[in-house]
């Protein structure tokens, strides 16, 4: 069904208009100007995580408007976004930059539309029609907060969200423009490929993997998890802390779940490989104070192996970073983790990376810095490539959840409660 609305013509005089009004002084640069390029790009997931086939998911996208060169910022703009094999629901400018900018008589308009079978969304914004207000200049801004929908098919598909002009003969037509200084420019157009997952449901797996933020002895399993997921594949969490006084680094543990039939036959050993990614920098990894340090503060006998090792910098991984741990409980000794239960395995230190020009970037009122967990596979430190899998009665088996399981890191400069940490210092004790 197409939805009628005010094309790019008005929306160009619109913007024109409201630059007419508004005009911006040309500041004189004593070097050669460098002419002015916008690029539109998407912040999100690049894979949903579903049940079983049908079931529906939700993910939010942020649209991001980026600018180079000499001019005094974007003043208003209209961006298209497509949607292949997913629905758009909503977009706004609500919680974004822009939102933050706009005057108090300003101009925004939003609508979802079709044209033939391509569902699109629309939003169309002046930053004011009276006052000289722009985006900062030569900077990263989100512009629109994108809710979509789609429906998880059998095993793997691909859904595309692209910055698309309409073609020619549609109503409208709807264009990609950014206004600066009465001048329209045409953006360059980015898109996100985003992979549809089929997810098993982990709930009766004979192993899986999660991250904790403290250490977890448990018999039962899945206890201390972070998981928000609907099928206890631990992902889709989060973990909150707050930088403080140079020091933010939150304490995070990768945990073995286990439901294994035989009481006699747990876990005796493990590769487990944590990739790392986003604002944050990898501080330490250890299995002391984890099932994997020796006995009594572990399970790991005298006679054994252990190796934990923070990934290198450089290209001989391709740039990712992270840590790697094997562990091998007893070599002349049969021993194993409890058959059934969550044992916390590897304990990580992960510090919010500095922002960006300070040089330093971890004390209270920065923004906030967001990195994401993950277990993978191919991966490791001085020594050659392993795989994350468990060793149970002489054979290896793969977790359930070892595609799907992570967690969101996210650093903050404001206060957090934490249950249990009533002043806020980080520590659960008497003091609380």
């Amino acid at each position: 069904m197409r939805t009628s609305w005010t094309g790019a013509g008005a929306i160009a005089m619109t913007l024109l208009l409201a630059a007419s009004m508004a005009p911006l002084p040309v500041l004189l640069a004593e070097h050669e100007p460098e002419p002015d390029r916008f690029w539109l790009d998407l912040d999100g997931p690049d894979r949903l995580l579903g049940g079983e086939e049908g079931s529906m998911v939700t993910a939010m996208y942020l649209c991001t408007l980026a600018h180079r060169g000499d001019g005094p910022g974007a003043q208003g703009w209209t961006i298209v976004i497509t949607a292949e094999n997913v629905t758009p629901l909503s977009i706004s400018t609500a919680g974004t930059d822009a939102e933050r900018f706009l005057g108090e008589v300003a101009f925004e308009r939003s609508l979802l539309t079709s044209w033939g079978e391509v569902q699109a969304a629309v939003s169309t914004v002046v930053l004011s029609l009276v006052e000289q207000v722009t985006l900062p200049p030569r900077s990263i801004h989100s512009i629109a907060r994108l809710e979509v929908e789609t429906a998880i098919p059998r095993g793997e598909g691909t859904a595309v969200l692209a910055y698309s002009d309409s073609p020619p003969g549609v109503d409208g037509p709807f264009l990609n423009l950014i206004t600066q200084q009465g001048d329209t420019f045409t953006p360059f157009k980015g898109r996100a490929v985003v992979g549809l997952v089929e997810a098993p449901d982990c709930c009766r797996a004979r192993l899986s993997l999660g991250f904790s933020r403290g250490r977890v002895r448990s018999p039962l399993p899945f206890r201390g998890i972070v998981d928000e997921s609907d099928g206890c594949r631990g992902s889709d969490g989060e973990i909150v802390t707050r930088m403080r006084d140079g020091d933010g680094i939150v304490v995070v543990h990768a945990n073995a779940i286990s439901r294994l039939e035989d009481a006699r036959a747990g876990v005796e050993g493990w590769t487990i490989v944590v990739g790392l990614e986003g604002d944050a920098e990898m501080d330490f990894a250890t299995t002391g104070g984890t099932a994997g340090a020796p006995a009594p503060e572990g399970y790991r006998r005298a006679v054994s192996f252990e190796k934990t090792e923070i990934i290198p910098p450089g290209e001989r991984f391709g740039g990712v970073r992270g840590a790697v741990s094997g562990v091998v409980l007893g070599l002349n000794t049969p021993v194993s983790l409890p058959a059934r239960g969550t044992e916390s395995i590897i304990k990580l230190g992960v510090a919010p990376a500095s922002a960006e020009g300070d040089g330093e970037g971890d004390g209270e009122g920065d923004a906030d810095r967001i990195a994401t967990l993950r277990f993978l596979d191919d991966l490791g430190g001085s020594g050659q490539p392993v795989d994350t899998l468990f060793n149970v009665a002489g054979a290896t088996e793969r977790a359930c959840n070892t595609d799907f399981s992570g967690v969101t890191l996210v650093f903050t400069g404001g206060a957090v409660f934490t249950r249990g940490d009533a002043n806020d210092d980080g520590d659960h004790d008497v003091a609380d």
